[in-house]
């Protein structure tokens, strides 16, 4: 299902980046562009079957919290950063609902994700509103 490919980034390609501070911060991206680029080597690039699993629903999937500790329980210590390489990522069990399910759940979390970003900024616009009225009465 899942097939790594170095050097090059083309459109849909999840990128997973591993970062570290007190312990390892396991990233996911999904790059979407036409052209070809090429990435760091710190990165590691997933190419999936679209008529398996979709890019999209992989990434929400992989950067749950039950993933995420999944994965971090894996991660191999080494001059005190963990590494995560692509062995262990390929022997990760992901679910696989159909593609019509897997569509639906992207749906339903994109809506959520909107909700939550249009709720910001209403809480930014009552902010300013709160400000310019708190700033209005000392003057």
């Amino acid at each position: 299902m899942l097939k790594l490919i170095k050097k090059l980034l083309d459109n849909l390609n999840l990128i997973k980046g591993i970062f570290y501070s007190t312990e390892p911060i396991v990233l996911n991206s999904i790059f979407e562009a036409e052209s070809e680029y090429c990435f760091a080597s710190y990165l590691i690039r997933i190419v999936v079957n679209q008529e398996k699993i979709l890019s999209k629903f992989l990434n929400l999937y992989m950067n749950t919290d039950l993933f995420q500790k999944n994965l971090k329980n894996y991660a191999k210590q080494s001059n005190n950063q963990a590494n995560i390489n692509a062995q262990i990522l390929l022997a990760q069990k992901i679910p696989l609902p159909s593609l019509l399910i897997q569509e639906e759940i992207i749906a339903e979390l994109e809506h959520e994700r909107n909700i939550i970003e249009a709720n910001k900024e209403t809480i930014k616009l009552f902010e300013n509103k709160l400000k310019t009225k708190l700033n209005s009465l000392w003057q």
